[in-house]
């Protein structure tokens, strides 16, 4: 019985060793998508698509890269989160691991329903929440805009 018990240990020690050490284990990509919940609300098809152009997608990576060459076990999903929902631009983010070798990202991107623009300034895009996530430089034609 006590050689099953040191045969079992020693090879459960040496699957977690595998988990930690192997380089096949270690974040070797970012995997990002945009998830939709299925609702319409306001906007165009045009602004959904915000959500993940090509600078998002790059400001999503730069809030994960630290994981990269990390082992995957050792990978502080929690921050990531944190640090892609303090983009703004999601309404939601879950952050999770991709085995072997993968961090996913899934994005629910804020829709605007109005733009808020006051004379000789900028306009904030604002979500059904009425929350500002985002200043664009002109007044958008496909949104409601209030004027200030």
């Amino acid at each position: 019985m006590a050689l099953v018990v040191i045969c079992v240990c020693t090879l459960g020690g040496a699957g977690a060793g595998v988990v930690w050490l192997a380089p096949m284990t270690r974040v070797s990509q970012i995997v990002v998508r945009q998830v939709s919940d299925g609702t319409s609300s306001g906007g165009s098809g045009g602004a959904a698509t915000r959500g993940l152009d090509q600078a998002n997608r790059r400001a999503i990576d730069r809030a994960a890269e630290s994981a990269l060459g990390q082992p995957l076990v050792e990978v502080d999903t929690q921050a990531i989160e944190s640090r892609v929902v303090a983009l703004g631009r999601y309404r939601k983010v879950v952050v999770d691991r991709g085995w072997p070798d993968a961090i996913r990202i899934a994005v629910l991107p804020r829709v605007p329903v109005l733009a808020v623009a006051a004379p000789g300034r900028q306009a904030d895009l604002l979500d059904e929440s009425a929350t500002a996530y985002e200043r664009v430089q002109k007044e958008p034609t496909d949104l409601p805009v209030a004027h200030l």
